[in-house]
């Protein structure tokens, strides 16, 4: 997996997300991210998530000034659960499900 091949394969493939984030993104979005943070930094502002559920309430406050997405690649299930549970507290929920690929997906952080 880490032979010349594999690598620029993974590459190009960061290429291509970046690439179609960007034709659906607003040039001042901030973007949640778990590992994704190198292919949008710097052209991008990220916060990154990994299941810290602290940044919310940080974010919630900036809801309207700029928009706010989540690049996932998490399952369904994930995503609910972190709606139903986690940001529905906050009143908060990823929405607007956008395919970027076969691996990820572009929600909207947005008030409910």
């Amino acid at each position: 997996y880490d032979g010349l091949v594999s690598v620029r394969r993974d590459i190009e493939s960061y290429y291509q997300l970046f690439e179609t984030t960007k034709k659906i993104i607003e040039p001042n979005a901030l973007l949640i991210v778990d590992r994704t943070d190198k292919i949008f930094f710097p052209k991008y502002d990220v916060v990154v998530f990994l299941l810290d559920y602290t940044i919310f309430p940080r974010l919630k406050s900036i809801i309207g000034e700029r928009p706010i997405y989540y690049v996932s690649a998490l399952p369904d299930r994930d995503i609910d659960y972190i709606n139903r549970v986690k940001l529905k507290e906050l009143k908060l929920k990823f929405a607007d499900q956008k395919i970027i690929d076969q691996d990820y997906r572009l929600f909207r952080l947005v008030k409910i």
